[in-house]
């Protein structure tokens, strides 16, 4: 379960990468905006009033005070008007968060589905589900803009840089408070939307894993070594120092050989993580990403970016697994709970 702090983290990363994203759509026309791709919603548009809506719909299953005052996805068109929303509705989640407990998070908040069935979740579980499904969808929507042409911010928009944007300012904000266990929370279900990327991965011909796409590393078995990369080099960083810069990837890897390198990679991670306390997510961690780049954030943050980093780069490859015609597997973190629920 995620405790509050770690909540509150999420939901900034959230918002301020949100607002990116609807800067560049701002100045785009209509036909920009509503230009077909078979990926998110369909649409730049559409899947900016899909990221909204479901943000405005879980706030109000969840009993967020000021969620139903709020317009309706579906009634906003115009990315000033969604804009505006997006940013009240930010605005009343800060507001509740600030009142909740970790207990409050562990709360079961029962509501209604698409298909109009009762289900039930953790408050703590569902605040996760939202973060991590606004990740997917700005992957989605940052390569819209891409096919768009649309010039992207040099950085993107990774949490990482929002921490570097944050840094750098004149007062700096300080370190956020995370904890193992929301770190913990956040890796098992990584792992688990690994193994359901790979599973699929693992029935592609070498033709199809290596086919170019305009998105993510450029194919998916590009994409999938870039992940296990980044993770492998984070981990060095945290346990052998820094100095290592960020390698390339063997492209020529067999889906096999790179699941076992993963599960090798979340093995030592684990076992990393159980030795540390919720202090130690402070400490400060040095990078060196490229010859004469030097960076230095605490542990928990790189931990966090390494789950951010995940979920991004699995929504590209869904969407080649789309255009490959192979099965696209369902990634949400509420879809993991509810294949975890025990059967009655």
């Amino acid at each position: 379960m995620i405790a509050v702090a770690a909540a509150g983290e999420l939901f900034a990363f959230n918002d301020w990468a949100r607002d990116g994203l609807l800067a560049l759509a701002a100045p785009l026309n209509d036909r920009q905006l509503d230009q077909p791709f078979a990926m998110g919603a369909g649409s730049l548009r559409a899947t900016l009033q899909h990221h909204y809506g479901a943000e405005r719909i879980w706030a109000e299953r969840t009993g967020a005070p000021g969620a139903t005052a709020l317009p309706r996805a579906d009634t906003l068109t115009a990315v000033a008007d969604l804009t505006r929303a997006a940013q009240s509705l930010a605005g009343v989640r800060r507001a509740w968060l600030a009142t909740l407990s970790d207990d409050d998070l562990r709360r079961d908040i029962a509501y209604a589905d698409r298909d109009g069935k009762t289900q039930t979740n953790a408050l703590g579980d569902i605040l996760l589900h939202v973060c991590n499904h606004g990740v997917h969808h700005r992957a989605q929507a940052v390569n819209m803009l891409r096919h768009i042409g649309t010039a992207l911010p040099k950085s993107g928009l990774d949490y990482i840089f929002m921490k570097l944007q944050q840094l750098a300012a004149t007062a700096p904000i300080p370190p956020p408070a995370l904890d193992r266990e929301s770190v913990r929370t956040h890796y098992a279900y990584a792992d688990w939307a690994r193994g359901r990327v790979h599973a699929t991965a693992a029935e592609l011909s070498d033709e199809s894993l290596d086919r170019t796409f305009e998105i993510g590393m450029g194919s998916v078995r590009a994409t999938l070594l870039h992940i296990r990369t980044a993770e492998q080099w984070w981990f060095e960083n945290w346990t052998l120092g820094p100095g290592r810069l960020f390698p390339p990837s063997d492209t020529r890897l067999p889906v096999a050989e790179l699941t076992a390198l993963f599960d090798e990679t979340r093995t030592a991670r684990d076992r990393f993580l159980d030795g540390l306390t919720d202090a130690d997510l402070l400490r400060p961690t040095t990078a060196t990403p490229r010859p004469g780049v030097h960076r230095t954030f605490p542990l928990g943050v790189t931990m966090l970016q390494l789950c951010c980093h995940g979920t991004h780069h699995r929504a590209q490859v869904l969407n080649m697994f789309r255009q490959l015609g192979a099965p696209v597997p369902a990634l949400d973190y509420i879809s993991m709970l509810r294949e975890q629920r025990p059967a009655h």
